[in-house]
């Protein structure tokens, strides 16, 4: 095949440790893409959803891994086991997300490769503009959210499974969920957010819990709430792996530390430091060392129910709307990958009373 038939994508870490060109022939573009909002895929990265792609030649990078044993990586990888069939790669330094892999049995009871895929974040190229690069044709698992959480925000016509497809349609509420009441073991009004391991818990507080803490000025615009933001900047995409970075802002002595046993720090640059679980590489959040308060990682919030799967959780979007007052201006969203995407979530926020229409 020439070279006018196929076009080079790169995959690479924030850190710079790991960076794989992979070429991918024209004629399988735009490559089938696809959303996921379960438990799993939320704890795991930090993000409201997942954005993935399978990439052609993903497999051929590390030939040597295989399942079962998933040795034949580089020390630098973390290999995390998130299901029983599903690891995910990430970088050991900076916790990006590589790659995900999926294995199966076949009919002669050998264990192969079904999938492997890479976050859309984590990919460049170049001048191809997303329309070309991809389509994100379904999202999976939308009733893990209980209300569709931030999918509800993109208005894409796309069908929205409640679990897998053979499982049913989640058809997403015109209404944002109910909160209910999270109480710690002390009666104080928290949310409690973790990692997938559980290596990483913590709990926020409100802002009127200490009213006159550090942050509690810059990123409390009412007493119950938090300032929130979704930041579209070239180093928060590629850190995450996905493409909607979401973060809410919190005072530092707001946030109290339940579990920290595997909490890793990336500083990737001098006074940002970017915190992850050094064990299943969800990201945390960032910290500045000049500020009072830390960005906290939508994806980890906890909601009630949310392992069942189904329509009785409270919904993500209805605790945001109790929790957090979110900016009119999305941070560096000039610098949006997919300014489709940045788009249809600013009017789907709009329309569920986030903030003032586009």
């Amino acid at each position: 095949m020439s070279n006018d038939d196929t076009t080079t994508f790169h995959l690479a870490c924030h850190c710079g440790t790991h960076h794989y060109p992979l070429s991918v022939p024209l004629s399988a573009l735009p490559l089938f893409a696809w959303t996921c909002s379960c438990t799993t895929c939320r704890h795991v990265t930090g993000a409201p959803f997942i954005t993935s792609t399978s990439v052609p030649g993903l497999s051929d990078l590390f030939p040597g891994f295989a399942p079962l044993d998933f040795k034949g990586l580089p020390e630098t990888l973390i290999v995390y086991g998130s299901s029983p069939h599903g690891r995910r790669i990430s970088c050991t330094k900076c916790g990006t997300p590589l790659i995900n892999v999926y294995w199966d049995w076949d009919d002669d009871g050998n264990a192969h490769w079904v999938e492997w895929s890479a976050p859309l974040g984590a990919l460049m190229v170049g001048d191809l503009t997303p329309d070309k690069m991809y389509n994100i044709g379904i999202h999976f698992w939308v009733g893990a959210t209980g209300d569709g959480g931030m999918i509800r925000w993109i208005p894409d016509g796309q069908v929205n499974w409640a679990t897998w497809p053979h499982m049913g349609i989640f058809d997403i509420s015109k209404e944002i969920g109910k909160p209910k009441p999270h109480l710690n073991g002390l009666g104080e009004d928290v949310l409690s957010c973790s990692c997938k391991c559980k290596g990483v818990k913590f709990e926020i507080l409100r802002p009127s819990a200490k009213p006159d803490g550090p942050g509690v000025k810059e990123m409390a615009p009412l007493p119950s709430k938090w300032h929130a933001n979704h930041c579209f900047c070239n180093d928060c995409r590629l850190w995450l792996g996905h493409l909607l970075p979401s973060a809410v802002s919190v005072g530092r002595e707001h946030i109290r530390w339940v579990d920290d046993a595997t909490l890793k720090v990336y500083q990737s640059s001098p006074g940002m430091k970017r915190m992850f679980c050094g064990n299943c590489a969800a990201k945390v959040g960032t910290s500045c060392d000049e500020n009072g308060w830390m960005d906290i990682s939508i994806g980890l919030i906890d909601i009630d129910g949310e392992e069942d799967d189904g329509r009785e959780n409270e919904g993500i979007a209805g605790l945001l709307k109790d929790w957090t007052e979110w900016s009119e201006e999305f941070s560096f969203g000039e610098e949006a990958s997919d300014t489709r995407l940045r788009d249809e979530v600013r009017t789907g926020m709009a329309r569920d009373g986030f903030m003032k229409g586009a």
